[in-house]
């Protein structure tokens, strides 16, 4: 996106939501250096007055005076990713960073009074005792606000997945062909106190989680997804934003039609209370791709190719995960062509950008 569609966005939230701070979650916020600086003066001139954080990479953001632009334009935080202190580390990452480079930036931000969080990756294949310690040195040199050490994974697709799979260096490879390290529960128990969500997973292993004994797979799945549930139900934004969403579509639905929802997943489930709590009319049915995988099911689930048994008018589209190819394919389906279908999700940064 450009700086201005993204300052546009900064403006239509705070008009809409009074949003004083912003996270920008692109994996390189700073990668265009032109952007970059376009983006703050522009915020700097229209005095927009909010606060915000970024993730970046040292080397695009090295330089005296873009760290105090990115000050003066409202920049709290920065997200940076070091993966380690040690220079050869970084060679067999391809980081194409240097120590130098994290102690310069890091010292940059505190005089700029800027916060940072570091990121690292320890369990590297051939990482050593040494290259650990230079890591924690480079810790105590560059002092982050904030830190995380991420166990390293194989992810399919990388070199160094193939020299792990090659060389037989991990212990477990899930459905996903990712790769657990030998020692990456060791790694877990030092790292993160023996998180048990974090350790490869073992049935009927008593000694990884005394407090989940006798819980099966299936139920810690559906755990964390309640866990979810609680944390979405606390996103006000995202609430205040639907309410608003649903108001409009359940108006334009006379009191004889029929409405659905597609999608029977965790927004389903936090829009249901949603309707009720406005006294709306129900849903006659939910539809989904895979009704069994349904978490919703006090309303009937069924295939959108068994629409015509519903008599239905509004569709309502309840599924933020990959929206745009729902409702796409349900704009191009014969079976909906006289039917009204409600995407709510153009919030999101993704959506298409259209120019009033």
């Amino acid at each position: 996106m450009s700086a201005e569609r993204v300052l546009h966005d900064v403006e239509y939230m705070q008009r809409i939501y009074g949003m004083k701070v912003a996270y920008f979650r692109e994996d390189h916020f700073t990668l265009n250096p032109g952007r970059t600086v376009d983006f703050c003066e522009k915020l700097i001139d229209r005095n927009l007055g909010i606060e915000w954080m970024c993730e970046t990479r040292a080397d695009s953001i090295d330089d005296p005076e873009t760290m105090n632009l990115l000050a003066k334009s409202g920049c709290r935080a920065l997200y940076i990713g070091v993966e380690s202190g040690s220079p050869r580390m970084l060679e067999i990452m391809k980081k194409a960073e240097t120590v130098e480079q994290f102690i310069r930036v890091f010292d940059l931000a505190k005089k700029n009074n800027i916060k940072t969080y570091a990121s690292f990756v320890v369990g590297v294949p051939g990482e050593t005792r040494e290259d650990l310690e230079m890591t924690n040195k480079l810790i105590d040199r560059i002092k982050p606000d904030f830190l995380n050490m991420n166990i390293y994974t194989g992810l399919p697709g990388s070199e160094l997945y193939d020299k792990v799979k090659n060389e037989k260096l991990y212990e477990y490879e899930d459905k996903n062909g990712i790769l657990y390290l030998k020692g990456h529960n060791d790694r877990v128990d030092y790292f993160h106190g023996g998180n048990f969500f974090l350790k490869i997973p073992k049935k009927n292993d008593e000694k990884s989680s005394p407090e989940c004994n006798d819980l099966g797979i299936e139920n810690m799945k559906f755990d964390l997804i309640n866990h979810r549930l609680e944390i979405s139900k606390n996103e006000s934004l995202l609430e205040a934003y639907l309410e608003d969403e649903i108001i409009k579509a359940w108006n334009k639905v006379k009191p004889t039609e029929n409405i659905a929802l597609y999608g029977a997943g965790t927004h389903t489930a936090f829009i249901l209370p949603i309707i009720r709590r406005l006294d709306l009319k129900m849903p006659t049915v939910i539809f989904d791709a895979a009704p069994e995988r349904a978490l919703c099911k006090e309303i009937e689930i069924a295939k959108i190719d068994d629409i015509d048994k519903f008599d239905i008018s509004h569709i309502f589209i309840s599924n933020d995960n990959a929206h745009y190819g729902i409702y796409s394919s349900l704009k191009n389906n014969p079976k909906c062509k006289t039917i009204t279908i409600t995407n709510p999700y153009t919030y999101l940064p993704q959506a298409p950008f259209e120019r009033k």
